[in-house]
């Protein structure tokens, strides 16, 4: 999306917007939830647009005036800096940003680097939730502490879903936990939320129920309202993307950040609209109700079709247009009265973006999405892309059936069949794959297995990594040179060595897999396990890391979530779907081997939810009450901050908003609270 001439600067604008919403709000820092970055390369352009929008808004003299009580070489032990940027000499960071990686801007490569690793190098971001092992994870909290409120943030970067759901069946995640005093207890996480087959997931009931709060990105959709989970004995509160990018019908919903205040174990959630976001309308037409006495022989029946989707996209473009005016005079309104700069409107962009879904069921044509979209050039964001084609499945394909052997056996059978009921899902293709592989002996891959293979092809086509084949042949490689260095063989042996290796790695992938989708060990198996850590003394700061260090295995506690894992599998998401069935048609219909990767995520997500823990201090006029005297200067060192801890505060949030008829923190109302009580 970076390259489209209209939409190019779509992911910038609203992370600056969100950056300022920062900013206005005085929040202490922003939690971001993974895919800061679309790409697991962004090109040079998107590095240098977010390095100057964080150098911008990020580095001034603001005090912050929290504490951090957890060992930073614990928590950043597998980055390059193993620290945070605000208590750097180096730096003067008013606004931190703490962030996980997502699965677009996961670590990859020699060394495991990621995209927000160079962010968290250069000091603009604290990067968390990363491990180094695939086996056992052990999740270390980021303890924070503002007057009489502490806070302990769990992240865990994304992780591929059938290894993080063996991980918490077979109990091999551990949870550290400070063992004194009441803590608010939060989750970031970056994994599906919506079911994918039997391990594609995680189940919110996998999650251990000490936490209060848990963040959940990856997902588009913004579900921003707290949502309580009874079985889990949490909130969880679903940001969403920043913008829309994969044009999917979740994403249709208005986008927004999030403003959360904590005190004690209370929290408060606003929601902060994102102005600078397209509005986007997603509208579907069911051709066999829609135009029901048409004969689908007739020779017009074409120009029926293209005429009902003229004018129903034409209606959408109406309504978008005055919404959109409507929204931006709004905007400008409330900016004048608060006396903002024009600089400071984020004003939304004029061109909407419409996806118009058309069910061809009943034999209905499909004509040239590309040529149809030529009549809306200049009216809309996206005329490339504007109708999507779709043919309802039948029962056994939407259950995720596997697709009929047989009929891929006998050419263009299965073409066919599959056309029919919708076209090819992910699986479908995976599938194809490994059949075309294992139909004849002399076409068994010697090199790469088929599971490799399929894994390359789903990064490149939905990852939209266009270096996932060449770098899994270049690793496979690097791994198969190693195994022969270690066995030794001859020259004579190293074809028969290196299939044999393959092999190995194939009985390895069908015995992974069906672990993954085994039923549990036992008949009530613990999801995850939480060590009671990190005790903090109350003298300094200093001795409170140090003692966080020493007593990070003090106390062995146990949280047992019995969970049901089931057998059913569900078919993949409409997204990938599309995506694939769109490179297939091109394929078919142009002869050439061209695949148009999409955009599912944008390169500069904000699954944000700004967090302040702010004094109780006045916003309007006048200073800050209880923070005693000065801020300390930017640049103190970690043994300064401490003699500038703020005991005396009661009253802390993660995200304080004082309005004009409140001065006092103590006159917010929370209106959500803790459904099982206060812990004691």
């Amino acid at each position: 999306m970076e390259k489209d001439g209209i939409r190019g600067s779509d992911t910038f604008k609203t992370l600056e917007e969100i950056l300022c919403l920062g900013q206005e709000h005085k929040v202490d820092f922003i939690l971001q939830g993974g895919d800061l970055f679309h790409e697991v390369r962004p090109s040079i352009r998107c590095l240098n647009e977010v390095l100057r929008l964080f150098r911008t808004h990020c580095l001034d003299e603001s005090p912050v005036q929290f504490e951090l009580l957890s060992n930073p070489a614990l928590i950043f032990a597998n980055t390059s800096y193993p620290g945070v940027n605000y208590l750097d000499l180096n730096l003067n960071i008013g606004l931190p940003i703490f962030a996980i990686h997502g699965n677009h801007d996961d670590p990859s490569g020699f060394g495991s680097v990621c995209p927000p690793d160079l962010l968290h190098t250069c000091g603009f971001i604290n990067l968390f939730g990363k491990f180094d092992s695939v086996e056992e994870l052990e999740v270390s909290p980021l303890l924070f502490r503002k007057g009489s409120t502490n806070l302990a943030i769990y992240g865990i970067g994304a992780i591929r879903e059938e290894r993080l759901h063996r991980l918490f069946r077979d109990n091999k995640i551990t949870f550290l936990r400070p063992d004194q005093g009441e803590w608010f207890s939060i989750a970031v996480i970056h994994q599906n939320r919506v079911r994918h087959g039997p391990t594609g997931y995680l189940p919110e009931n996998f999650l251990p129920s000490f936490l209060d709060l848990v963040v959940w990105g990856h997902e588009h959709s913004c579900r921003i309202e707290p949502e309580w989970n009874g079985t889990g004995n949490f909130y969880v509160i679903q940001p969403g993307s920043s913008v829309a990018t994969s044009l999917s019908e979740g994403e249709a919903v208005e986008k927004c950040a999030g403003l959360l205040e904590i005190r004690d174990m209370e929290f408060k959630l606003t929601k902060l609209p994102l102005r600078s976001v397209r509005r986007f309308v997603f509208e579907e037409v069911v051709l066999k109700d829609e135009l029901s006495e048409v004969d689908v022989n007739s020779p017009d029946v074409g120009l029926r079709v293209e005429q009902l989707c003229t004018a129903r996209i034409q209606a959408a473009i109406d309504q978008a247009v005055v919404v959109t005016a409507e929204s931006r005079q709004q905007e400008r309104v409330v900016k004048a009265e608060e006396g903002a700069s024009e600089a400071m409107i984020f004003k939304q962009p004029s061109e909407p973006l419409v996806r118009l879904r058309v069910d061809t069921s009943g034999g209905f044509e499909r004509f040239s999405a590309l040529r149809f979209g030529q009549k809306f050039v200049g009216r809309v964001a996206n005329p490339k892309d504007l109708i999507t084609f779709t043919t309802k499945r039948d029962d056994a394909t939407c259950r995720g059936t596997a697709i009929n052997t047989t009929a891929f056996s006998q050419p263009g059978t299965g073409l066919n069949s599959a056309t029919e009921r919708g076209g090819f899902s992910v699986n479908d293709v995976e599938f194809f794959i490994s059949r075309y592989f294992a139909s004849n002996s002399k076409l068994q891959l010697e090199l790469l297995t088929e599971v490799e293979m399929a894994t390359a092809l789903r990064h490149f086509v939905i990852g939209a990594d266009n270096e996932a084949i060449h770098t899994t042949v270049a690793k496979m490689m690097a791994q198969t040179r190693g195994h022969l260095a270690e066995v030794r063989c001859g020259e004579e042996e190293i074809i028969p060595e290196v299939m044999r290796f393959a092999n190995i790695r194939r009985k390895a992938e069908v015995d992974d897999k069906a672990a993954s989708g085994g039923p549990p060990m036992h008949e009530s198996t613990p999801s995850a396990s939480v060590i009671d850590a990190g005790s903090v003394k109350t003298e300094s700061i200093e001795e409170a890391i140090s003692d966080t260090s020493v007593s990070t295995r003090r106390r062995l506690k146990r949280i047992t979530s019995p969970f049901v894992a089931t057998s059913s599998d569900e078919s993949r998401g409409e997204t990938e779907d599309q995506m694939l069935l769109n490179i297939i048609e091109e394929v078919s219909e142009d002869g050439e081997n061209v695949f148009r990767t999409g955009c599912d995520r944008p390169s500069s997500s904000a699954h944000s939810i700004s967090e302040k823990q702010n004094s109780t201090g006045r916003r309007r006029g006048g200073g800050r009450r209880g923070f005693g005297g000065k801020a300390p200067r930017r640049g103190f060192g970690l043994t300064r901050r401490a003699a500038a801890a703020i005991p005396e505060i009661s009253d802390t949030e993660a995200i304080c908003i004082d309005s004009g008829e409140s001065n006092d923190f103590g006159e917010i109302s929370f209106d959500l609270r803790r459904k099982r009580g206060r812990r004691g």
